[in-house]
C-alpha cells in the first residue's frame, strides 16, 4: 500500500492511522462472508500496551477505505457507550468492541469522527 496522509505503517507492519494515542490497523485475510466480500483483521492498540484485534469486519474497499470504515465503527460504539453514560440507557453499538475498546471509544469520540473526516478526505482526493 502507498501511504498517504493520514495513513502509517504500524509497528505491525500494516496500514493503520493514529487516534489519541492509540494505533488503529487492518489486514485483510483470505476469508469471504456469503456474499464474497473480503474479511478484513483489524487491530487496536491502546495507549498503555493493551491491544485487541478481531475480524469480523468485511467489504470490498482498499486498505484505505477500510480503514475509514473501522474508524466509522468506533465511532458510533463511542456515542453508543456516551449516550449510555449520559442517558442510563444502552445503545445499540455500545457493545461492537470489547469493553476496554468501547470505553477508549467513548473518551476518545470527537478524535475518532476527526480521524474518519481525515481517512475520508484523503480517499476522496486520492481517487480524483
Amino acid at each position: 500500500m502507498e501511504t498517504y496522509c493520514p495513513f502509517i505503517i504500524s509497528s505491525r507492519l500494516l496500514p493503520a492511522v493514529s487516534v489519541a494515542g492509540a494505533t488503529i490497523s487492518i489486514e485483510p485475510t483470505r476469508n469471504r462472508d456469503r456474499y464474497g466480500k473480503p474479511e478484513w483483521r483489524w487491530y487496536v492498540d491502546l495507549p498503555g500496551g493493551r491491544e485487541f484485534d478481531g475480524a469480523e469486519l468485511y467489504g470490498w474497499g482498499d486498505a484505505g477505505e477500510m480503514l475509514e470504515t473501522l474508524l466509522s465503527f468506533l465511532g458510533a460504539c463511542g456515542e453508543s457507550v456516551n449516550y449510555r453514560d449520559r442517558c442510563g440507557r444502552v445503545g445499540d453499538n455500545a457493545e461492537l468492541f470489547p469493553p476496554a475498546v468501547a470505553d477508549w471509544c467513548g473518551q476518545n469520540s470527537d478524535e475518532l469522527a476527526a480521524a474518519a473526516f481525515e481517512c475520508e478526505t484523503a480517499n476522496r482526493e486520492r481517487a480524483e
